[in-house]
């Protein structure tokens, strides 16, 4: 009997939150009764082998970056699905996700979804507000987002009726463990002693990640606490106005920016509070791997972060740009090591309960099979009732 085939329509197979996503739900979704495969704008990126490994299939779209070219492109994946009978398509990720669903649309897939993970701090134009209503009203049949908030902004925004959203939350592993051994030679490789109290972070270096914010709380940090250093985790095209900043404000010795790295579990480890100071989110996978280590948490409360973090239970919130509350919030986690501990076991069960990948990969599953069954007209509602969220 043939497999249904799912397609997931991504630019490339970067290192970003969406991929990870993907790497991590097609690791435990089952193989015998669903058949997946993407389509790539570009055929590479650094999760590439990764996918390789799992057997998926990964075919390239790549046409030139004019109207011409997007037109070609449109086409050939709409070729693609109908000879492939493709019956689901999942679109994510920007104009791609909308060329794929109108090719979707075109092809007559019968089950197109757009995943919609983050807030939209990226639709900054008229047009592209105009292209993703487009997208979501007439060429998706549903959308899922990974947070209660980017479904309230959805609707509000008039992107699409309500109940075509369904929030089926993202989940990570809960089968990493960093013994103390490990965690202690980050510290070491870092030039970090130990009693030295480290807030980690682990985020592209890009300006919504409010970077710069966090950088500015340092010096009054150091001010009340000598002994907390910082360490950045992440790669991006802010790294140089990071450095800059660490160098005007005098704290080079305080502040150490580790670049990117595949695995963040051993310096999330090495940490004794993390931190997320982000202007815009849906709900970061950084977030989720900082309280399954049983780290307390101090982060903005913007998208989906407060659906994961209970304020003063799991973890600290600060309004978006507020300077002085995030580091009085780091002051205050910095200086009573028992409310670490406190909030840093509430956040891992969270984690365990909500967030488990096991979990999702099953929501999941669930779902594709059931929307090719055929859902009723009330995606929302149905999710929700099986779901929660």
């Amino acid at each position: 009997m043939t497999r249904p085939k799912i397609l997931y329509v991504v630019p490339r197979l970067g290192e970003g939150g969406t991929e990870q996503h993907l790497l991590r739900l097609l690791s435990h979704l089952p193989t015998n009764a669903l058949e997946y495969s993407f389509a790539c704008l570009r055929r590479q990126g650094p999760l590439l082998p990764d996918f390789k490994k799992l057997g998926v299939s990964i075919i390239e779209f790549s046409t030139p970056h004019t109207t011409s070219g997007r037109i070609r492109r449109v086409i050939e994946l709409a070729r693609f699905m109908r000879r492939e009978h493709v019956t689901i398509v999942e679109t994510m990720m920007g104009m791609t996700s909308f060329y794929g669903a109108l090719a979707a649309y075109v092809a007559r897939v019968p089950v197109v979804i757009c995943n919609q993970r983050e807030m939209g701090y990226r639709v900054d134009t008229g047009a592209r507000r105009l292209l993703l209503k487009l997208q979501m009203r007439y060429f998706s049949t549903h959308v899922i987002t990974n947070a209660r908030a980017i479904k309230e902004s959805l609707v509000r925004g008039g992107y699409c009726p309500e109940r075509k959203i369904a929030v089926v939350y993202s989940g990570i592993p809960m089968d990493v463990v960093v013994t103390p051994l490990s965690a202690n030679a980050e510290r070491r490789r870092l030039e970090l002693s130990p009693d030295d109290i480290v807030v980690g972070c682990v985020a592209r270096l890009v300006a919504v990640k409010g970077l710069d914010g966090l950088v500015k709380t340092i010096p009054r940090v150091l001010r009340h606490l000598p002994r907390v250093r910082f360490v950045i985790v992440g790669e991006g095209p802010e790294r140089a106005v990071l450095e800059r900043m660490r160098q005007e404000l005098g704290i080079e010795r305080a502040l150490r920016l580790a670049g990117y790295s595949a695995d963040p579990s051993e310096i999330i480890a090495c940490s004794d509070i993390c931190v997320q100071p982000s202007l815009s989110e849906g709900l970061p996978t950084a977030v989720l791997e900082y309280m399954r280590a049983g780290k307390p948490v101090v982060a903005t409360a913007v998208g989906g972060i407060p659906e994961a973090i209970v304020d003063r239970q799991s973890g600290l919130l600060v309004r978006p740009g507020d300077l002085d509350a995030l580091s009085d919030s780091i002051i205050r986690l910095a200086s009573d090591p028992m409310l670490r501990t406190q909030m840093g076991e509430q956040g891992r069960e969270i984690v365990r309960r909500r967030f488990d990948i096991g979990q999702v990969a099953k929501h999941y599953e669930l779902l594709y099979h059931e929307l090719i069954r055929g859902i009723g007209p009330n995606f929302s509602e149905w999710a929700t009732e099986r779901f929660g969220g």
